[in-house]
């Protein structure tokens, strides 16, 4: 059984565990989402993708959104290492049937709030294409300002950043 780390009122928010294998693949190979992600969706890749998401280090954290009602998989939101820095990222991959139904900033004010004040965390980055409107638009909605911009993985990123 999940452990539920909190919920709202539409939503439950669950810790990562293996049985959502199947949920996150499939998020993944999903054109829509593969817009702006640049890692490979090939079985062996994902599979050592899925094992690192398992084994996070200290301060790290996957949540599993799911629909309260009938339990269907929404989102995958987390907190990481910054790639290879000492600063944390938060970071999303919502499935499509959930877009634009202005749930977002709900969800990711809750996954900063226990950022914050459960992780102990004083700041948060947030990295995106600049193609990616909606995320950006999310970003600036939940207080991020954008700090730089840089090349990575061959396309222009903005590079935000919240303070606690």
């Amino acid at each position: 059984m999940k452990k539920h780390l909190f919920t709202s009122e539409r939503i439950i928010f669950c810790e990562l565990r293996t049985e959502d294998y199947i949920d996150i693949l499939n998020l993944r190979k999903n054109t829509h989402v593969r817009k702006y992600l640049w890692w490979p969706v090939d079985e062996w890749s994902f599979d050592l993708q899925f094992r690192e998401m398992l084994d996070t280090q200290e301060l790290e954290i996957y949540f599993i959104l799911r629909n309260k009602q009938d339990q269907k998989f929404i989102w995958i939101l987390c907190v990481t290492k910054y790639h290879w820095s000492e600063d944390y990222e938060l970071s999303y991959e919502i499935n499509p049937d959930f877009w634009w139904k202005g749930y977002a900033s709900e969800w990711c004010k809750k996954v900063l709030e226990y950022a914050f004040w459960s992780l102990w965390l004083a700041e948060i980055y947030a990295e995106t294409q600049e193609k990616n409107i909606a995320s950006i638009r999310l970003l600036e909605k939940l207080g991020f300002t954008k700090k730089d911009r840089l090349i990575r993985f061959d396309e222009w990123q903005g590079v935000y950043f919240l303070e606690k």
